[in-house]
């Protein structure tokens, strides 16, 4: 019997690490399931929220803010990262790869920031992460847990005249996986948004 309470290795790997990076930094922090936690409990909160558009009402709410989306490709009927600003018929802007028998897999994962809405003087975020497999989310997560990783793409904002961080911006994590574990997760792209 189908049961709404499961969740793949990739989402757990991913709530493992981003729990393991807020008790680091001493943050206090609640896990919940969507259907208790709703989109307009997001308000005055910092929030990480895992899924896409096709399993999370919020996530499909709120990656309408962004120019990258999670969708289903009717071509390969798997999940892609596709560029809101190109036609529903042009090629995903990021799709998975299958190397031959034994090479990894490229995967992608998608990190999606954006302004939450709060009380004035308040600056409050919502991190939607999501991705192509379950590994692209963990992979996404693992990528947004390294303080190397976060340098690197604090160096690519600076280098786009931007002073830090930008309010709102989507960031696209390649990943290699092997089966169901991923190996490696690097920058792909990002696209800067209007908060």
């Amino acid at each position: 019997r189908p049961a709404s309470n499961t969740t793949t290795l990739g989402v757990a790997g991913a709530i493992a690490e981003a729990a393991s990076t807020l008790r680091t930094f001493g943050v206090r922090y609640q896990i919940l399931p969507e259907r208790s936690a709703p989109l307009a409990s997001f308000r005055n909160r910092n929030v990480i929220l895992l899924g896409d558009p096709l399993h999370s009402l919020a996530a499909a709410k709120l990656l309408t803010r962004g120019r990258l989306n999670i969708a289903l490709d009717p071509t390969s009927n798997r999940l892609v990262i596709r560029d809101r600003r190109e036609s529903a018929t042009s090629p995903p802007a990021f799709a998975r790869s299958v190397g031959r028998a034994g090479n990894a897999a490229e995967v992608y994962g998608l990190l999606t920031v954006l302004p939450s809405d709060s009380e004035p003087g308040h600056q409050r975020r919502t991190m939607i992460v999501s991705g192509v497999s379950h590994v692209g989310i963990q992979g996404a997560m693992e990528f947004f847990s390294s303080p190397a990783r976060l340098a690197e793409l604090l160096g690519r904002f600076r280098s786009e005249g931007l002073p830090g961080f930008p309010p709102a911006y989507q960031l696209v994590v390649r990943c290699t996986a092997d089966d169901s574990l991923p190996l490696s997760c690097s920058y792909a792209a990002h696209e800067v948004l209007e908060p």
